[in-house]
């Protein structure tokens, strides 16, 4: 933590008494008698979210899509989206699109799945779903072949909205239940065309579906608050995936917080993080509320600076991963600069930093025009609010981006059980390191964790309390259950309706704060008998010059921890032309190089002491993989570790290294 607290930072009050083994419940402060539920009366479902919108800025832009040719990006109004969606929802009954389950629960739902990337029709398709009352089913790439047919099975699906990437995906399925109809967004291969005849699928076109909601037009359907929404399937770190269930309730729930960002008709955002997650879920529907413009980016996350520059999106959402890649990026070019240059560069981050930990402010009048005016074009010139979640974002890089980017940056904290923004940070918040308080929608506690010593009457090295526990929230974003899963619902929620979200807090007490220090499954123990938290020395490895991703192991029964690290190509080839090494131009081969491995693993461990790692949490060895650990099927699409996927797929080299380590026979540091 940096800075001097702001006393205008309240996060949260308690409501109740201290109970044996948690502390008091804590809720927002401006909410403590009633949980937020709704932005507005009579606005309790997403349908009336988007029937609102449409009345109330029928010509406001509201979904753009980018012409790579002529460089811009065309749009569809409110009202224009209404009209799509009526026809798409219309044509949908006709053709009897739906899959009508009632096989959990008692709930009724009419079933329908998407698969393909951010782009316009994923929401028209939305849209069409909150008019008739369809529950949403979304699929992506790197759930991998078995979990989408786990899911196909699960839901018994049988229609899927698909881009033609996606379907090509389908059709490695061996088993895909009952899947009949394949709605495509785009054209595909006489080839492709023909397996899916094989598979004895039906083929439609999204505009035939559109075209035939036109002949008829049908009363919308009768939507209430408990009614299910969408499934978000958490690609998870082991097993198959879990069908979280999110209701209209919820998400509204959410879209209420909205307020606190000021968000309006005149902000734009870019949607690129998957849509099928949480996080980019609820940006998307927050923002029809409040009349913003969504513009698409073009597909290819590479070409993301283009589709910024384009857009100039006010209002910008991303996840550490890709921070901590403008973090490397400029503070790289800071330190290429000489002479005065130099000099005034160093001298203005000195200063904005300064600024940023005494009063939050993140812009400058002079630094930000004469220096970091190029930086800031990073996210295309006009963002004047960020957010970050999906993972934890080292206050370093959040105070380094807020001066170079010269933007406020929010940190998020929930999970796709919660519906994502759970606790947030103020923007203007001098200090880092912690997640904030919790969203107007709901209340929070923490629970003793006796085995790993973490207690609500722990105190701070100067004696002042510090309660420590699991974070359990509970509220009206709070999911009802995994699909046909009763007994890990039960696990996860209690009879009380508390969601235990695994993950360790720290209450600050001053401010009702709170600081995520450990998560209380993702822990080993070494031989010597020190607990070692995997995702914080992670966190801190990634900012390592040269890394690009990490994976840290431990073993009961060894005594120090090794590591899997994915280098930078790019960082990787030019350090072995400056040094002359061998297979220079060969980024496989370099992954090889023992130098390679030396020179990383030493700028992971001076990176480490600098964050006060202790020396048994420093990995003595390291094997460097060339592919991303996302492709490897070792990492979620949100950027968490599937630890024990990671641990098979890895076991000969994470022996070979502990092999190396005992041959030697290295003392603990």
């Amino acid at each position: 933590m940096g800075g001097s607290y702001s006393q205008s930072h309240c996060y949260a009050k308690p409501i109740s008494k201290k109970k044996d083994g948690e502390t008091e419940i804590y809720r927002h402060p401006d909410f403590l008698k009633e949980l937020l539920l709704v932005p507005e009366p009579g606005v309790c479902t997403m349908q009336d979210v988007f029937l609102k919108s449409a009345q109330k800025y029928p010509h406001q832009k509201l979904l753009g899509s980018r012409d790579s040719q002529k460089s811009e990006y065309f749009w569809k109004t409110y009202s224009d989206c209404k009209i799509f969606a009526e026809q798409l929802g219309n044509g949908m009954i006709e053709l009897n699109l739906t899959t009508h389950v009632n096989e959990w629960n008692d709930l009724n739902m009419n079933l329908v799945g998407i698969f393909a990337k951010n782009r316009e029709e994923w929401l028209l398709l939305e849209y069409a779903n909150f008019l008739y009352n369809n529950t949403m089913v979304p699929f992506y790439d790197t759930l991998g072949i078995e979990s989408i047919s786990f899911i196909l099975g699960q839901t018994n699906l049988e229609t899927i909205f698909c881009s033609a990437p996606s379907v090509e995906s389908l059709l490695k399925c061996k088993e895909t239940h009952k899947l009949k109809n394949i709605v495509l967004f785009d054209p595909i291969s006489q080839e492709v065309h023909d397996k899916v005849i094989q598979r004895n699928w039906n083929i439609f076109n999204m505009k035939d579906v559109m075209a035939k909601g036109k002949e008829q037009s049908r009363p919308y359907a009768k939507v209430t608050p408990e009614d299910v929404l969408t499934f978000s399937y958490t690609s998870g770190t082991t097993g198959n995936p879990k069908g979280v269930l999110l209701t209209h309730k919820n998400i509204v729930s959410v879209v209420a917080t909205g307020s606190n960002e000021g968000f309006n008709q005149s902000d734009s955002y870019i949607s690129y993080l998957p849509l099928p997650h949480i996080l980019e879920r609820i940006f998307v529907c927050t923002f029809l509320y409040y009349g913003g413009s969504i513009g698409f980016y073009s597909g290819d996350v590479m070409k993301l600076k283009d589709d910024l520059a384009v857009l100039k999106p006010t209002i910008f959402v991303s996840v550490p991963r890709l921070y901590d890649r403008f973090y490397g990026a400029i503070k790289s070019n800071i330190e290429k600069l000489t002479g005065v240059k130099s000099k005034l560069a160093r001298k203005a981050l000195a200063s904005k930093t300064k600024r940023i930990l005494s009063t939050g402010k993140c812009t400058h009048k002079l630094w930000d025009r004469l220096v970091f005016k190029k930086s800031k074009e990073a996210l295309g010139g006009r963002v004047r609010w960020a957010g970050t979640g999906s993972a934890p974002i080292s206050g370093e890089t959040l105070t380094f981006l807020k001066a170079t980017l010269c933007i406020p940056i929010a940190e998020g904290y929930g999970q796709t059980e919660s519906c994502g923004a759970t606790f947030s940070t103020a923007s203007n918040d001098p200090l880092t390191g912690h997640v904030g308080g919790p969203r107007p929608n709901y209340e929070f506690k923490l629970v003793d964790i006796p085995d790993l010593n973490y207690t609500s009457l722990d105190k701070d090295e100067d004696g002042n309390p510090a309660p420590r526990g699991e974070i359990c929230v509970r509220g009206n974003g709070v999911f009802i259950g995994y699909y046909k899963e009763p007994e890990k619902t039960k696990e996860a929620v209690d009879e009380d309706g508390w969601l235990h979200t695994g993950d360790v807090g720290q209450l600050n007490v001053y401010n009702g704060s709170v600081k995520i220090i450990d998560r209380k499954k993702n822990i080993f123990k070494l031989a010597q008998g020190e607990y070692i938290a995997p995702e914080k020395i992670e966190g801190i490895y990634i900012k390592a010059k040269g890394v690009s991703e990490v994976f840290i192991h431990g073993d009961s029964l060894q005594s120090a921890c090794v590591c899997i690290a994915v280098p930078d190509q790019k960082y990787i080839m030019e350090y072995a032309k400056q040094n002359n090494l061998s297979n220079a131009d060969n980024f496989e081969a370099l992954c090889k190089s023992e130098e390679i491995k030396t020179h990383l693993l030493q700028n992971m461990t001076k990176q480490g002491k600098s964050e006060n790692l202790f020396g048994f949490e420093q990995a003595k060895a390291i094997y460097l993989e060339p592919k991303s650990l996302v492709d490897l099927d070792c990492m979620t699409t949100t950027f968490k570790i599937k630890r024990h996927q990671a641990k098979l797929y890895f076991s000969q080299q994470i022996q070979e290294m502990y092999n190396q380590i005992n041959s030697v026979q290295q003392p603990n540091q």
